[in-house]
């Protein structure tokens, strides 16, 4: 499935600390340390690391601060770099053989590096050239100062690479919003189709954000979440950090091989992303030129598409010669002898100002400031959500969106033989659909219609262009149904309230099905009811309280009975709450039945806990995990906290996580400050001998616990320092 998220700019936080439930304390300080407190020496650059081993830089500069980042990641995620640069230039298949040719065929299609590099060496600022190239010196330091960490397949890094990384994430974001659901309306084998990197389940990439007035907060600050979903694989497991220089004081979550969060905060302002958007991209269908082969139609004229040959190079295969075929709208996705060639336009396919957007959003300092950088549009389509210390909340539903004539369904594949459907201009942000500080206090945007939002949303999709309300295949979905029935129903929330909703693992369709299942047991079992072992499963499923935790018992045999039942019935009379017939009552109670059978046969007794099926694993490592995600749309359970699992070996019962919550990161606004707390699904480290390979997957993320982070050195030392190095700068 495809990655979310993409390379943005975030920022951090002036350290803070207090005590919740489902936190661990830290004292907090308020004012930042002046530079003598710091102990800087001109020359050199101070990485900390905590006790969970998440790096904290100290730096004089910005460069400095980049440099140690750069050193930081590479110290733990030195494969997963290299890694990166690799798929971003098309060159995976030279390691992973010809599984991933047409993985490096797209990257090249897309010019996802060319372009890049085209930019970097005649446009990019001084500034951003300077922060890129102390990050990939840190990089490179560290892999000089250890000979043998690197791989032998390590390509020589550049200092452009972190933006292509950036443009990777951008397109990749573009084609999975826009491009592959208008794909799927046409009955073509198009190249876009086959470009799937990863076997995450359906919806695998998602997201939760949600804010936060200061009028619905007991603090009397504001709120908000940012809680990004993807596979957990290389590029989009996030990096955690916290950066100090002398302008930029970032706190967030990086993508491997870049400089700048993905989402996060800085002393005044924090952003959340999810994925959603306006339309960014479209399909063209082509008409061939029946007199020319390596011709299409356009106006009722010739035109002879661009062609380029690549040579891919593949282990164990050697060299693919492979042809590209471009049109005036931008690149084919099929081959232009098929009878319906398709074409993707996108103004993306030239957006290069990735790390300039980033930079200046890591510098606001309201959220006046950062909607002006995001109004740059050069990050992918998302939903953009922001708050601030002094207590504004925004959304915005950005992207690079072309201003489209009139007339067509630019939610759809639209002909591409006439210039009447050739577009005119990109929107600016003002035109796209926003909202700040709502009536109700809140709103919320876990990949869902803006219509759905908060309780009477006034963002309605009649108000808006189709295409740039921008909701194909977007609906109401549990996540969004639970943060909005929680944010709504809390109209006083305490930070404890708030960090409960961020780990959050109630499954909604609970209640209506084990009130089905009361039901059913008191008017047409009486056969059971004389089954003690039916009964006593009975009972635990029916004390169960609904959520996913790793010793909830009843879960197991509730989810097997949900996913039986579903085979033998139509369960919407269940999920409204109608009454059932006999038949169907008879049908749920035989399929509980067989749910506990199955129960006892897999895990050896009725009452195994969660954890006991479904697991954190890494190596030789494993905890039991929290949360759940199955079914098919509309009556799909997947919890706030998210994790996805992959059934290994299939049938047997025993499931490990493979993707979901990167790094939830709950932002606590206040007139001095931000305050933030966060987990990691694994641990910090890539080494399996490093202590911080899994302890957070451990200690917090199986248990549903967010820890608090520092970024001032008091702070930091207050909640403990376990290593301390001074890096001399080049």
């Amino acid at each position: 499935m495809r990655r979310s998220l993409i390379w943005t700019a975030a920022v951090l936080v002036c350290g803070i600390t207090t005590t919740h439930c489902n936190v661990r304390p830290m004292e907090r300080v308020d004012e930042p340390p002046s530079e003598e407190a710091l102990r800087i020496p001109e020359d050199s650059v101070t990485l900390y690391r905590d006790n969970y081993g998440v790096p904290h830089v100290f730096a004089n500069t910005d460069e400095a601060a980049f440099y140690a980042l750069g050193y930081a990641q590479a110290e733990d995620r030195l494969e997963d770099i290299y890694r990166n640069v690799r798929m971003t230039l098309g060159r995976t298949a030279e390691v992973e053989g010809p599984g991933a040719v047409e993985q490096d065929f797209l990257m090249r299609l897309w010019r996802v590096g060319e372009v890049s590099e085209q930019y970097w060496d005649a446009d990019a600022s001084e500034e951003v050239r300077g922060l890129a190239d102390a990050f990939i010196a840190g990089v490179e330091a560290y892999a000089e100062a250890h000979p043998g960490a690197a791989e032998e397949w390590a390509l020589p890094l550049e200092p452009w690479h972190p933006l292509a990384v950036a443009r990777l994430l951008t397109m990749e974001l573009v084609f999975h919003h826009s491009v592959m659901p208008k794909l799927a309306l046409l009955d073509v084998d198009a190249m876009a189709t086959a470009s799937s990197r990863s076997e995450a389940p359906p919806g695998a990439v998602g997201s939760n954000q949600w804010a936060v007035a200061p009028e619905r907060a007991a603090h009397g600050g504001a709120l908000l979440l940012a809680d990004v979903h993807l596979p957990w694989e290389p590029l989009s497991r996030f990096y955690e950090a916290r950066v100090r220089g002398e302008t930029l004081h970032l706190n967030g979550f990086f993508v491997p091989g870049a400089p700048l969060p993905a989402y996060g905060h800085n002393r005044d302002v924090g952003f959340a992303v999810t994925v959603g958007g306006p339309e960014t991209a479209d399909v063209y269908v082509l008409t061939p030129d029946p007199d020319d082969a390596a011709a299409y139609l356009f106006d009722g004229q010739s035109r002879t598409y661009e062609q380029e040959t690549f040579s891919i190079e593949a282990a164990g295969l050697g060299a693919m010669e492979m042809t590209a075929w471009r049109s005036h709208h931008g690149p084919l996705l099929t081959d232009p002898t098929v009878e319906t060639p398709v074409a993707v336009a996108s103004l993306y396919f030239d957006a290069v100002q990735q790390m300039d957007q980033a930079l200046a959003m890591a510098r606001a300092e309201d959220v006046d400031e950062l909607l002006d950088a995001v109004g740059m549009l050069q990050l992918a389509p998302l939903n953009f959500m922001a708050a601030s210390t002094d207590g504004t909340i925004a959304y915005a539903r950005t992207g690079l969106t072309p201003v489209r004539p009139e007339g067509y369904d630019w939610t759809a594949p639209v002909s591409g033989d006439t210039s009447a459907t050739m577009w005119e201009s990109a929107h600016p942000l003002d035109d796209l659909v926003q909202l700040r500080d709502p009536a109700q206090g809140y709103f919320q945007n876990n990949n869902t219609s803006p219509e759905y939002m908060m309780e009477d949303s006034s963002l309605l999709p009649g108000d808006y262009p189709e295409y740039i309300y921008g909701a194909i295949g977007e609906r109401d979905n549990p996540r969004s149904r639970r943060a909005r029935e929680v944010l709504h129903g809390t109209p006083n929330m305490t930070v404890d309230d708030a960090l409960r909703l961020a780990t959050d693992v109630f499954d909604l369709h609970a209640p209506p099905w084990l009130d089905a299942l009361d039901t059913a047991i008191r008017r047409t079992g009486d056969e059971h009811m004389e089954d003690g072992e039916f009964m006593e499963g009975a009972e635990l499923v029916l004390g169960w309280d609904g959520a996913y935790r790793p010793d909830s018992v009843g879960a197991l045999p509730f989810r097997i009975w949900r996913e039986r039942a579903g085979q033998f019935m139509d369960v919407e009379a269940i999920m409204a709450g109608d009454p059932l017939s006999q038949n169907n009552m008879l049908v749920l109670l035989d399929a509980f039945d067989d749910a506990l059978a199955i129960t006892r046969d897999r895990y050896g007794s009725m009452d195994a806990p969660w954890g006991d099926a479904f697991k954190l694993a890494r190596g030789d490592q494993e905890a039991p995990a929290s949360g759940a995600s199955y079914g098919a749309p509309p009556h799909d359970t997947v919890t706030l906290l998210t994790t996805w699992f992959d059934e290994n070996p299939p049938g047997s019962g025993c499931f490990t996580g493979s993707g979901g919550a990167v790094g939830p990161m709950l932002m606590v606004f206040h007139e001095d400050g931000v305050e933030s707390y966060t987990a990691q699904p694994w641990g910090q480290s890539n080494d399996p001998d490093s202590p911080h390979y899994f302890d957070q997957a451990r200690e917090l993320f199986s248990v549903g616990e967010l820890r608090p982070t520092a970024f001032t050195l008091e702070a930091l030392e207050e909640a403990g320092i376990a290593s301390e190095t001074a890096l001399a700068l080049p």
